[in-house]
């Protein structure tokens, strides 16, 4: 029974050309290693090794099921175990069809990863094209974003439904920004099809309307495999313009602590929320000053940094004095 084993495991040896898969994978870390200007990732070494190692294999199967005719009129190949009947074309395309499922899986799951909140509910998600004549050139990025602005009472149509009017759609994300993540999904398997000169990363990122959490936990896992940066096409609405710049932002949430006490006795007492209304009235008298420290050759419109005051929330009645 051993010795039965064997002989199958030493047929699909055979069967696999080894000697030729190691002359492939010989060539394949020198090349990542000057695409790159340095060592890759050792994940990256290994994923694209095994998987391209069992991709290898299945293509040589493959290749010996269509030509088992050929190979049993030559001598040097009159060996080879469909030839011998050591294995059958069956076997053999199972084997193939494993080996390249399995060489594809592993390489899909280290192209395209999803990474997650703490909460496991809200998910990234990173994919690429990869080229199939890499000239050097930096990759495109398609970046987009998943969440969108919440549900309003202004909408006319019913914002869960794509409503179609003349030459537009209603609907919610249909303009911030799930058209453009559809479009680039549509040409994804175009783009998979032609001989591209660069990567292609599709980079799709949850809740960027509230608090932009999705996007740093996203940067973190692409510093960690390497993956160099690129030209970024941001699919937000801009009336199909080219906008290469936009303000950068700085958003602050400040705390006032007072000392509760009954509202018949204010002065016994220290209201937070008065405090934090008198704080909210500079901060708009500072929006007036930063009006007149615009630059002269500024793009933006308006060109002028702006603020504003997001909300004022504390208390918990009429009749207290709040203390937070």
């Amino acid at each position: 029974m051993v010795t039965n084993m064997n002989q199958i495991f030493s047929s699909y040896v055979k069967l696999s050309k080894l000697r030729v898969v190691e002359l492939l994978l010989v060539t394949t870390v020198p090349s990542m290693i000057i695409a790159i200007y340095g060592m890759p990732p050792i994940d990256l070494v290994l994923f694209t090794l095994t998987g391209g190692t069992l991709l290898a294999i299945s293509a040589n199967v493959m290749n010996q099921v269509f030509e088992v005719g050929r190979d049993s009129l030559m001598e040097r190949t009159s060996s080879r175990p469909l030839v011998t009947g050591e294995l059958t074309k069956k076997n053999a395309i199972f084997y193939s069809i494993f080996c390249g499922t399995a060489g594809f899986l592993i390489l899909f799951i280290f192209y395209s990863f999803k990474t997650f909140d703490d909460e496991k509910k809200r998910v990234n998600l990173f994919a690429t094209i990869k080229a199939k004549k890499s000239n050097g050139a930096k990759p495109i990025i398609l970046s987009g974003h998943t969440d969108t602005v919440p549900v309003s009472k202004s909408w006319s149509t019913d914002p869960f439904k794509a409503t179609i009017k003349g030459d537009k759609l209603y609907g919610r994300g249909s303009c911030d920004m799930k058209g453009f993540i559809a479009c680039t999904l549509a040409f994804a398997p175009i783009y998979a099809k032609i001989n591209l000169n660069r990567d292609i990363h599709f980079s799709f990122t949850f809740d960027e309307e509230t608090a932009c959490l999705g996007a740093p936990i996203l940067i973190k896992e692409l510093q960690k495999r390497n993956i160099q940066d690129g030209i970024c096409i941001i699919g937000e609405p801009t009336k199909m313009k080219i906008i290469d710049a936009h303000k950068g932002c700085y958003e602050y949430t400040t705390y006032f602590e007072g000392l509760a006490g009954h509202s018949s006795a204010p002065h016994k007492g220290v209201s937070a929320v008065e405090f934090a209304a008198r704080y909210a009235s500079k901060l708009i008298e500072l929006r007036n000053e930063l009006k007149k420290r615009a630059p002269k050759d500024s793009i933006f419109d308006p060109p002028f940094s702006t603020l504003q005051v997001g909300g004022i929330f504390g208390g918990i009645a009429h009749n207290v004095l709040a203390d937070m």
